[in-house]
């Protein structure tokens, strides 16, 4: 599931303000626990470092919430509509990922979950000796 608080990449503009579904909390559980009983998972998309409010899409509170109801499939991605923004922001998702709890990012081939380990001790995350950022 991807863009789950897009709200805030408009409230800025219209409210002056940061809005999170954090003030939904028991909608946002719900939600969570329908996904992760059905080993669907998340994706911290990176565009919204690009606009405002200027924070990965979800937020780390977001990501906090899910983690902490057993949440554990994780994807990032940077939503790139322009060469220079592929990749952008990944190394900024990838330390909200590990504040929120996560150990580990997901990555699909052909469907297929595959499980990288995020590796502290490095500036670059690998899988099967292919760098993947």
């Amino acid at each position: 599931m991807g863009y789950i608080d897009l709200i805030k990449r408009y409230s800025i503009d219209q409210y002056r303000t940061r809005v999170t579904l954090m003030t939904q909390q028991e909608l946002m559980k719900e939600v969570f626990k329908i996904l992760i009983s059905k080993g669907k998972g998340i994706e911290i998309n990176t565009s919204e470092l690009r606009q405002a409010p200027k924070e990965t899409m979800p937020g780390i509170d977001v990501l906090k919430l899910y983690r902490e109801l057993g949440g554990d499939v994780l994807t990032i991605g940077s939503d790139a509509h322009y060469a220079q923004d592929v990749s952008k922001g990944l190394d900024i998702a990838i330390e909200s990922a590990k504040q929120a709890g996560f150990k580990y990012l997901t990555l699909f081939n052909n469907r297929i979950p595959e499980y990288i380990r995020i590796d502290h001790n490095n500036d670059f995350y690998y899988i099967s000796n292919k760098k993947i950022i």
